[in-house]
């Protein structure tokens, strides 16, 4: 039976449950929202990712810049804490409930299809999947 490492962002997603605190009831963050995209990225697309590669940066970035003046988005973002497998922290924002259906179509209609591939193309070179 043939083994595979996990690294990069499958290493991420598998430590996120432990590494991730101070999201407060009824709210959400891009970090937990995204992890598909993370798992896709590297084992579909099999883009060589490493354990600081940053697309949840990005689709975190993004989708707080979308959501400026929307006009649904009346709840104010609050803050988590992220710790990377390196040992570095960082503090995400999180987003009411109310917003989540509103994300998941951005990511789907907006960031999937044009943002992240041109931010893998730019990052990694032409895209495998």
């Amino acid at each position: 039976m043939k083994t595979c490492e996990i690294t990069g962002y499958i290493k991420r997603i598998e430590q996120l449950s432990g590494s991730l605190s101070g999201i407060q009831e009824g709210h959400w963050c891009v970090l937990s929202e995204s992890s598909h995209l993370l798992i896709h990225v590297q084992s579909v697309l099999k883009m060589p990712v490493g354990e600081t590669d940053l697309l949840d940066g990005s689709v975190g970035r993004h989708w707080s810049k979308y959501r400026k003046n929307q006009p649904w988005a009346t709840h104010k973002e609050g803050k988590c804490t992220y710790k990377f497998p390196d040992g570095r922290y960082c503090h995400p924002n999180t987003y009411h409930f109310d917003e989540l259906g509103k994300y998941r179509e951005w990511e789907q209609t907006i960031y999937r299809r044009t943002i992240m591939p041109d931010y893998l193309e730019r990052k990694y070179g032409k895209i495998r999947g």
